[in-house]
């Protein structure tokens, strides 16, 4: 049952609506203050854990490889020239990334650092669970999280201590940094996703596996004791042993390196091009995309039924929220309330139609109270309560008083000062957003109120801000007339031609007309209101690093002009021909495309671009917890590889003679040091399979069988991970696509709230400006 004290009621709704936001609904709160503090303290502290974690990625990009030589003082300097050398191997053969490293004493601190406001969060996560919600026996934190966490920190204090003490080749710590990444509440649900269509994945697959197997057998029975040769090799290269025969179906299966696998026994015996057939047709066309098919089927599957699931369960805990605000018990498992609406007195009474069963969208728990008794309504004074204690958590925006009630006015419909439950939806839709408002016109406006009266400024500020936006139109001809000269310039500079005056003056003149352009603007509009816009912000910035490159371009343009005039003076009289050239010269192809960026703030207004901007925007907002899990994987084999086989592969080394590695000169991807082996994992990542990588490693390492893992990253990081990206990014496209069509053909769906509130506002000739916090989780109510 709610607390009888209504500010208590506020605490625990905003509490519950946060939670059902985020898919983390209890059936009971505690109503204390020092609960709400203790939950808000977890959330600063999970803020800051997110940080650290960035910090040890960032730790781990930058810290020196540790199979370089680490001398004795670990806070001394780091020279990767002589601590990461080969011995009998010129250091030019040694490729790093040339990233400055941090050094190891330092970045010891840090990790420790990073542990201390790891060990806090846990700690507060345990003051909330045990005070708090355990004595209501309701589990809000899951404490077997918590407590792994302990165990990954105390094999990193180790680890650390270890390396300080005695410097081994080997560190553990990645274990302990990939434990965290992996914890995360996002990679979690990913990971129980997977969990959920595994087995459906592990049928085919392994159907694709004795395929393979098959295959193999067959092929070693046929070409095991073949002794011809095609071009110096022999023929069945690749089919001598059966480890062999199966590295060889598995690449030809997997990937498109097929041709070179097959080409030698095709050509030799011409009729083995049937049994290749059989094999490309069965493997790499019928069971490879009926994997992938499985697993991005029962994936879609899976989602779709979460996604529902979930959105379900968000209505409910806006059901439970209201309620609680309203002093009630919330309802459990009933679907009412979501219907129409009937009319309602000053008092907020509704008479008429309206507390019917309704179907649809609502789901359970949309009923405020049983559907035979009639709805109950909010009043203005507990929304606003609400909205305080909502603001005031970590993770939202802050809201005002004043916009908490312009909320509520226009989420309540008939203006009887009072909400129904689906009225109070619509206003809690507009709490996702960030709302905030602004003064809208220049100082001007008080402090030179003659002129800003006068006709002419009047006059200006009507094709500023008027309807028309005919300032724009003049501004959109100024930026093609630019347009036209990049393109002149550049003909200009692909034929070397030199530059005339004229066009080194209207760059210059270009740059002041755009500063120009700002100044006009922040004349008619207040500071405030023209620094909201994220498309002023763009010109701002634009048209400084324009006028910043206009005037180093002059600078540079003097400055080969005095170039010239001193090597004609050196030359004439003997001396030696000075090759350096201007610093600032080196810079102006760079600056130049600046100017370009301008045009970017046209093409957003086609249609079609905007579609595009809003597709990839929405794709990255959709699929963050995908690729966070991506990137973990990523990760984890970094940092292994890193450790197992950094400095192994160069050039020299006599182990890796006729490999296809050496052959085709991949010497840069290499496992090195950090960003290095990221950047040969990536390409894998893209490739699918690389066997050069798998035969490279098997001639280098020491290690028998760490080959091995170049398999394993194909099926958990291509086969799953990275398949469930495209699978997720090709139907979140299908989707917009036909939302689009839908559109077009309907006209668009707005949000009639954030319209009305939007048209109030500028009815009063304020500004008013709002951003989306992450997801609308209520779009689907529409």
């Amino acid at each position: 049952t709610p607390p009888a004290d209504p500010a208590a009621r506020a605490r625990i709704a905003a509490w519950q609506f946060e939670d059902a936001v985020g898919d983390r609904m209890v059936k009971e709160y505690p109503s204390d203050s020092a609960a709400r503090e203790a939950y808000c303290s977890l959330v600063r502290a999970e803020k800051l854990y997110n940080r650290g974690l960035i910090v040890l990625i960032a730790l781990s990009a930058t810290e020196l490889p540790h199979w370089c030589a680490i001398g004795p003082d670990l806070f001394a300097a780091v020279r990767p020239q002589e601590q990461c050398t080969i011995p009998g191997v010129g250091q030019e053969q040694v490729l790093l990334s040339n990233v400055p490293y941090m050094p190891p004493g330092w970045g010891i601190l840090v990790e420790l650092l990073v542990m201390l406001v790891i060990l806090r969060k846990v700690y507060l996560e345990w003051r909330l669970q045990t005070k708090h919600f355990a004595p209501l026996n309701i589990q809000y934190v899951n404490l077997r999280f918590s407590k792994v966490v302990l165990v990954l920190v105390l094999l990193e204090v180790i680890d650390c201590v270890a390396f300080a003490l005695y410097r081994p080749p080997f560190r553990l710590a990645f274990l302990s940094k990939t434990g965290y990444l992996f914890l995360l509440p996002g990679v979690q649900g990913m990971l129980a996703c997977f969990s959920a269509v595994i087995m459906e994945f592990i049928s085919i697959a392994a159907f694709l596996v004795g395929t393979i197997v098959f295959f193999a057998w067959i092929s070693l029975l046929t070409f095991q004791d073949d002794t011809d040769l095609y071009r110096g090799k022999p023929v069945n290269k690749g089919l001598d042993t059966f480890s062999n025969a199966i590295d060889t179906m598995f690449v030809s299966g997997t990937t498109d390196s097929f041709l070179q696998r097959f080409l030698p026994t095709y050509t030799v015996y011409r009729s083995s091009g049937f049994l290749w057939l059989a094999f490309l047709v069965v493997v790499h066309v019928l069971l490879l995309s009926l994997v992938l098919d499985t697993l991005v089927s029962a994936y879609t599957t899976f989602s779709e039924h979460q996604e529902h699931h979930a959105f379900q369960e968000k209505l409910h805990g806006v059901s439970i929220a209201f309620n609680t605000l309203l002093g009630h018990r919330a309802p459990h498992g009933d679907n009412g309330g979501c219907g129409g609406h009937g009319e309602k007195d000053g008092q907020g009474h509704e008479h008429g139609e309206g507390h019917g069963h309704s179907e649809g969208h609502c789901g359970h728990g949309m009923d405020a109270e049983d559907s035979e008794g009639p709805l109950l309504f909010l009043s203005k004074d507990a929304f606003v309560s609400f909205s305080r204690e909502y603001g005031h958590m970590p993770r939202n925006s802050a809201i005002t008083d004043s916009m908490a009630c312009d909320v509520f006015d226009v989420a309540d419909r008939e203006q009887a000062n009072a909400i129904s439950l689906k009225e109070f939806l619509s206003a809690c839709r507009l709490l996702q957003y960030n709302l905030f408002n602004t003064r809208k016109y220049s100082p001007l406006q008080q402090l030179c109120p003659a002129l800003w009266c006068s006709d002419g400024f009047q006059w200006f500020k009507e094709q500023v801000d008027g309807e028309a936006k005919r300032f724009d139109a003049f501004m959109n001809c100024v930026l093609l007339f630019n347009f036209s000269l990049v393109i002149v310039e550049t003909v200009y500079d692909l034929h070397n031609w030199p530059e005339t005056p004229l066009l080194e003056n209207l760059e210059l003149i270009f740059s002041l007309v755009y500063v120009a352009e700002v100044a006009s603007r922040l004349g008619v509009y207040s500071w405030p209101q023209y620094w909201a816009l994220g498309s002023n912000r763009f010109d701002l910035v634009t048209t400084i690093l324009l006028l910043v490159s206009s005037v180093l371009e002059s600078v540079d343009s003097e400055e080969q002009q005095e170039e010239a005039a001193s090597k004609a003076h050196h030359q004439g009289i003997g001396g030696t021909k000075d090759t350096s050239g201007g610093v600032v010269s080196r810079y102006m192809n760079i600056l130049r495309l600046m100017r370009l960026f301008r045009m970017l703030k046209q093409i957003k207004r086609l249609k079609s671009v905007q579609f595009m901007f809003n597709t990839v925007i929405k794709l990255v907002l959709g699929s963050q917890h995908i690729l966070m899990t991506l990137g973990c994987v990523v990760f984890f084999f970094t940092s292994l590889s890193v450790q197992l086989w950094g400095g192994i592969l160069y050039e020299s080394n006599p182990k890796l003679e006729e490999t296809e590695w050496k052959e085709s000169k991949w010497y840069a991807l290499n496992f090195n040091d950090f960003l290095m082996a990221f950047g040969s994992w990536f390409v894998s990542l893209l490739s699918e399979y690389l066997p050069e990588f798998t035969e490279a490693i098997s001639m280098a390492s020491n290690i028998s069988g760490s080959w091995l893992i170049f398999p394993l990253f194909y099926i958990f990081g291509v086969m799953i991970v990275f398949e469930l990206v495209m699978a997720f990014t090709i139907e979140m496209f299908v989707q917009l696509s036909n939302k689009r069509v839908e559109e077009e053909k309907h006209g668009p769906r707005p949000f009639k709230p954030l319209v009305l509130l939007e048209r109030c506002f500028f009815e009063k000739g304020i500004g008013f400006h709002y951003q989306l916090l992450g997801k609308d989780e209520f779009e689907e109510e529409d």
